[in-house]
Parts: C-alpha cells; sequence; structure tokens
C-alpha cells in the first residue's frame, strides 16, 4: 500500500473516531482541508484540551460579556499557552505578530501572567494549540481545540 493510501485509510479511521455528526468533527475535517497530510488521532486517553484551556483561561473569560469578547480571551490564552512551551531563545526573539502583541504595554503584564499560570498549573502539558472551535449555546459556550500529541519541535 502507497503512501497516500496509507494517509486515505488513517484519515478514515480518525474520522471514524470522532464520530461523522459531532462538532469536533467539523474542526477536524476543516484542519484536514487546510493541512492534507496531516495525521488526526483522537485517542481519548489523553486530558481534553477543551477543557484545560478553558480553565485556563479563566481569569480572562470571567471578564468577557460578549462572544466576540469570550473569542479574543481564548485566542489570546491559546497564544500564551503556545508561547510558554517555546524554548528560551525563541522567547527573547518572537516573531512579528508577538512582538506587536508584547509592545502593548497594557497587554504585556496580562499575557505574561498567563505563561506563569500554565507554568504552574500545567507545567507538564506540552500540547500545542493548533485551532479551536467556539460553538454558542444559548448565553454560555463551548468550544473543541485540536492540539498535538506533545510540544512540536
Amino acid at each position: 500500500m502507497g503512501r497516500n493510501a496509507r494517509l486515505r485509510k488513517l484519515r478514515r479511521e480518525a474520522r471514524r473516531k470522532l464520530g461523522a455528526g459531532s462538532a469536533a468533527s467539523g474542526l477536524a475535517n476543516d484542519l484536514q482541508k487546510k493541512h492534507p497530510d496531516a495525521i488526526l488521532i483522537g485517542d481519548g486517553m489523553a486530558e481534553k484540551m477543551s477543557e484545560v484551556i478553558e480553565d485556563f483561561a479563566e481569569p480572562l473569560l470571567s471578564q468577557a460579556d460578549s462572544p466576540e469578547d469570550t473569542r479574543r480571551a481564548l485566542m489570546v490564552a491559546m497564544v500564551a499557552w503556545n508561547y510558554s512551551l517555546l524554548d528560551e531563545t525563541a522567547q527573547v526573539e518572537p516573531d512579528a505578530p508577538l512582538s506587536k502583541l508584547l509592545a502593548d504595554p497594557v497587554v504585556r503584564p496580562l499575557f505574561e501572567a498567563l505563561v506563569e499560570r500554565k507554568r504552574q498549573l500545567y507545567p507538564d502539558n506540552t500540547r500545542a494549540i493548533i485551532d479551536f472551535q467556539l460553538i454558542p449555546e444559548g448565553t454560555e459556550f463551548r468550544f473543541n481545540v485540536v492540539s498535538t500529541l506533545g510540544q512540536v519541535g
């Protein structure tokens, strides 16, 4: 069996495991379209990153008054989470978008507090966040997270 055939088979199996009708499946399908060579695994054995990120982002989420505020809070939290996984060299010399974010005197202390929160609460969790989907449910929300199995790089 060739490489492409194996990848197609693995994708079909991953979709079956994720469940064709679930919201997570929609997020997985979107990610698969963006990155056709990626193999998605949903084994259910690791802690759910959506629950981890919700707990991690709680200080920001508690201040969110709208779905857009919630989306922004999650984005900042996930950027801080992924930043905390970088080695020291990459943290000292962040890329341009992150440098712009860190240059903001209001955002920087909040961002640094989130990085420290990640180190304190989840020191052994090295899964990077790849994408997320926010799903409104009445006045509440839920969201799905796509993450790596461990730190990339």
